[in-house]
Protein backbone atom coordinates (compact mmCIF):
# COMPACT_ATOMS: atom_id res chain seq x y z
CA UNK A 1 0.00 0.00 0.00
CA UNK A 2 1.93 3.15 -1.48
CA UNK A 3 0.50 5.52 1.55
CA UNK A 4 1.90 3.37 4.25
CA UNK A 5 5.44 2.92 6.00
CA UNK A 6 7.81 0.65 7.64
CA UNK A 7 7.91 1.13 11.69
CA UNK A 8 10.46 4.36 12.39
CA UNK A 9 13.43 2.66 14.04
CA UNK A 10 15.99 5.34 16.20
CA UNK A 11 18.43 6.70 13.45
CA UNK A 12 21.24 4.73 12.55
CA UNK A 13 24.76 5.27 13.99
CA UNK A 14 28.19 5.18 11.79
CA UNK A 15 29.53 7.60 9.43
CA UNK A 16 26.59 10.49 8.25
CA UNK A 17 25.57 10.66 4.57
CA UNK A 18 27.71 12.87 2.13
CA UNK A 19 26.50 16.13 1.14
CA UNK A 20 26.22 14.64 -2.82
CA UNK A 21 24.00 11.64 -2.14
CA UNK A 22 21.73 13.06 0.72
CA UNK A 23 20.75 15.75 -2.12
CA UNK A 24 20.60 13.16 -4.40
CA UNK A 25 17.56 11.55 -1.74
CA UNK A 26 16.27 15.14 -1.48
CA UNK A 27 15.58 15.24 -4.95
CA UNK A 28 13.65 11.95 -5.24
CA UNK A 29 11.69 12.73 -2.34
CA UNK A 30 10.99 16.00 -4.00
CA UNK A 31 9.65 14.37 -6.82
CA UNK A 32 7.89 11.83 -4.89
CA UNK A 33 6.04 14.56 -3.13
CA UNK A 34 5.43 16.58 -6.14
CA UNK A 35 4.27 13.81 -8.33
CA UNK A 36 2.31 11.18 -6.11
CA UNK A 37 1.05 13.57 -3.08
CA UNK A 38 2.33 13.52 0.51
CA UNK A 39 -0.21 10.24 1.16
CA UNK A 40 1.32 8.63 -1.98
CA UNK A 41 4.41 8.81 -0.83
CA UNK A 42 5.86 6.54 1.89
CA UNK A 43 9.33 5.79 2.89
CA UNK A 44 9.02 2.77 1.93
CA UNK A 45 8.25 4.31 -1.78
CA UNK A 46 11.26 6.10 -1.52
CA UNK A 47 13.96 3.33 -0.87
CA UNK A 48 12.62 1.35 -3.16
CA UNK A 49 12.77 4.51 -5.68
CA UNK A 50 16.11 5.11 -4.67
CA UNK A 51 17.22 1.90 -4.58
CA UNK A 52 18.59 1.53 -1.11
CA UNK A 53 17.18 -1.17 1.86
CA UNK A 54 14.75 0.88 3.98
CA UNK A 55 16.53 0.83 7.18
CA UNK A 56 19.14 2.66 5.23
CA UNK A 57 16.67 5.22 4.11
CA UNK A 58 16.77 6.27 7.79
CA UNK A 59 20.32 7.71 7.92
CA UNK A 60 18.86 10.51 5.72
CA UNK A 61 14.76 11.09 7.29
CA UNK A 62 13.66 9.48 10.49
CA UNK A 63 10.15 9.93 9.20
CA UNK A 64 8.28 11.05 6.14
CA UNK A 65 7.19 13.92 7.54
CA UNK A 66 10.87 14.85 8.35
CA UNK A 67 11.92 14.30 4.41
CA UNK A 68 8.95 16.56 3.12
CA UNK A 69 9.92 19.11 6.04
CA UNK A 70 13.63 19.49 4.58
CA UNK A 71 12.41 19.15 0.71
CA UNK A 72 10.37 22.67 1.73
CA UNK A 73 13.36 24.19 3.65
CA UNK A 74 15.94 23.33 0.34
CA UNK A 75 14.92 26.24 -1.46
CA UNK A 76 14.41 28.68 1.56
CA UNK A 77 18.24 28.11 3.10
CA UNK A 78 19.58 28.29 -0.70
CA UNK A 79 18.28 31.93 -1.03
CA UNK A 80 19.28 32.58 2.58
CA UNK A 81 22.85 31.44 1.08
CA UNK A 82 22.86 33.75 -1.89
CA UNK A 83 21.76 36.92 -0.38
CA UNK A 84 24.43 36.13 2.06
CA UNK A 85 26.69 36.25 -0.43
CA UNK A 86 25.20 39.56 -2.06
CA UNK A 87 25.08 41.25 1.04
CA UNK A 88 29.25 41.13 0.45
CA UNK A 89 29.34 42.02 -3.04
CA UNK A 90 29.87 45.78 -3.72
CA UNK A 91 27.40 44.78 -6.74
CA UNK A 92 24.50 47.88 -6.66
CA UNK A 93 21.13 47.22 -5.81
CA UNK A 94 19.85 46.49 -9.65
CA UNK A 95 22.44 44.28 -10.47
CA UNK A 96 22.14 42.42 -7.04
CA UNK A 97 17.98 42.00 -7.30
CA UNK A 98 18.71 41.16 -11.13
CA UNK A 99 20.86 38.18 -9.89
CA UNK A 100 19.11 37.07 -7.24
CA UNK A 101 15.71 36.67 -9.04
CA UNK A 102 17.45 35.17 -12.01
CA UNK A 103 19.34 32.93 -9.99
CA UNK A 104 16.08 31.46 -8.28
CA UNK A 105 14.17 31.49 -12.05
CA UNK A 106 17.33 29.03 -13.01
CA UNK A 107 16.45 26.73 -9.57
CA UNK A 108 12.77 26.97 -10.60
CA UNK A 109 13.35 25.79 -13.68
CA UNK A 110 15.92 22.92 -12.63
CA UNK A 111 14.22 22.13 -9.38
CA UNK A 112 10.29 22.80 -9.73
CA UNK A 113 9.47 19.62 -7.74
CA UNK A 114 10.47 21.12 -4.52
CA UNK A 115 8.62 24.39 -5.61
CA UNK A 116 5.85 21.61 -6.29
CA UNK A 117 6.11 20.37 -3.13
CA UNK A 118 6.61 23.83 -0.99
CA UNK A 119 3.20 25.22 -2.35
CA UNK A 120 0.95 21.48 -2.53
CA UNK A 121 2.32 19.71 0.16
CA UNK A 122 3.38 21.70 3.17
CA UNK A 123 0.20 21.51 4.77
CA UNK A 124 0.68 18.18 5.83
CA UNK A 125 3.31 18.89 8.22
CA UNK A 126 2.64 19.33 11.88
CA UNK A 127 2.38 23.05 13.48
CA UNK A 128 5.93 22.84 14.84
CA UNK A 129 7.36 21.96 11.65
CA UNK A 130 4.96 24.67 9.56
CA UNK A 131 6.57 27.08 12.19
CA UNK A 132 10.36 26.08 11.27
CA UNK A 133 9.75 26.92 7.86
CA UNK A 134 8.42 30.51 8.85
CA UNK A 135 11.50 31.15 10.98
CA UNK A 136 13.66 30.23 7.96
CA UNK A 137 11.44 32.30 5.85
CA UNK A 138 11.81 35.05 7.92
CA UNK A 139 15.23 34.74 7.94
CA UNK A 140 15.13 35.73 3.76
CA UNK A 141 12.79 38.46 4.97
CA UNK A 142 15.35 39.91 6.94
CA UNK A 143 18.39 39.72 4.64
CA UNK A 144 16.44 41.47 2.00
CA UNK A 145 15.72 44.56 4.20
CA UNK A 146 19.00 44.65 5.05
CA UNK A 147 20.12 44.67 1.17
CA UNK A 148 17.59 47.55 0.76
CA UNK A 149 19.14 49.38 3.61
CA UNK A 150 22.61 49.15 1.96
CA UNK A 151 20.93 50.03 -1.24
CA UNK A 152 19.17 53.57 0.80
CA UNK A 153 22.43 54.24 2.50
CA UNK A 154 24.21 54.17 -1.20
CA UNK A 155 21.28 56.71 -2.73
CA UNK A 156 19.81 53.50 -4.64
CA UNK A 157 16.63 52.78 -3.33
CA UNK A 158 13.30 55.37 -4.31
CA UNK A 159 12.80 58.05 -2.41
CA UNK A 160 9.29 56.77 -1.48
CA UNK A 161 9.73 53.29 -0.40
CA UNK A 162 12.00 51.80 2.85
CA UNK A 163 13.35 48.87 3.34
CA UNK A 164 10.68 46.71 3.99
CA UNK A 165 8.43 47.76 1.44
CA UNK A 166 10.91 47.00 -1.00
CA UNK A 167 11.86 43.44 0.79
CA UNK A 168 7.56 42.85 0.55
CA UNK A 169 7.42 43.88 -3.29
CA UNK A 170 10.67 42.18 -4.20
CA UNK A 171 9.14 38.71 -2.23
CA UNK A 172 5.75 39.43 -3.97
CA UNK A 173 7.33 39.45 -7.49
CA UNK A 174 9.18 36.18 -6.66
CA UNK A 175 5.94 34.45 -5.50
CA UNK A 176 4.36 35.46 -8.70
CA UNK A 177 7.25 34.23 -10.41
CA UNK A 178 6.86 31.07 -9.12
CA UNK A 179 3.33 30.33 -9.15
CA UNK A 180 2.83 31.12 -12.30
CA UNK A 181 5.76 28.19 -13.39
CA UNK A 182 4.05 25.57 -11.04
CA UNK A 183 0.63 26.43 -12.05
CA UNK A 184 1.48 25.20 -15.62
CA UNK A 185 0.95 25.04 -19.03
CA UNK A 186 4.05 26.76 -19.11
CA UNK A 187 3.76 29.39 -21.74
CA UNK A 188 6.54 32.02 -22.60
CA UNK A 189 7.65 31.61 -19.00
CA UNK A 190 11.17 33.39 -19.45
CA UNK A 191 9.67 36.33 -21.17
CA UNK A 192 6.94 37.10 -18.37
CA UNK A 193 9.61 36.02 -15.73
CA UNK A 194 11.69 38.23 -16.73
CA UNK A 195 9.10 41.43 -17.53
CA UNK A 196 7.87 41.01 -14.28
CA UNK A 197 11.97 41.17 -12.78
CA UNK A 198 12.43 44.47 -14.53
CA UNK A 199 9.52 45.99 -13.61
CA UNK A 200 10.21 45.38 -10.50
CA UNK A 201 13.53 47.05 -10.95
CA UNK A 202 12.51 49.98 -11.94
CA UNK A 203 9.95 50.56 -9.57
CA UNK A 204 12.72 50.48 -6.43
CA UNK A 205 15.06 52.65 -8.63
CA UNK A 206 15.95 56.00 -7.59
CA UNK A 207 14.42 58.30 -10.87
CA UNK A 208 17.50 59.57 -13.12
CA UNK A 209 17.68 63.23 -12.66
CA UNK A 210 16.37 64.65 -16.16
CA UNK A 211 17.70 67.93 -15.55
CA UNK A 212 15.14 71.30 -15.97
Amino acid sequence: MAGSDVEVPPRPRGRPPSTTRRREMLDIAAAMFAREGYHGTSMRALAERAGVNPASLYHYFRSKEEALLEVCLTGIRDSVARLDAMLLSPATMDMRIRRFIEENIVDLEVRADYRHAYYEQREHLSDEQRATIDRETRRVRRLLDRLFEQAREAGELHATLDARQASLATASVMQAITRYYISGPIRDFRHVASGLMETLIRGLKVEPDTGP
